[in-house]
């Protein structure tokens, strides 16, 4: 388990900025079914 939380979180986000400038059509498609998974269902 990691120690140094907010380095690991440092360290993800910039490997998440490298995925989305290095591949844009992906990640838009990623954040896009995230925000489906995460809509309250209708009703």
């Amino acid at each position: 388990m990691h120690e140094d939380w907010p380095e690991m979180a440092r360290e993800l986000s910039t490997a998440i900025t490298e995925v989305r400038l290095g591949a844009p059509e992906a990640m838009k498609s990623f954040v896009r079914g995230e925000h489906v998974g995460t809509r309250p269902e209708p009703g």
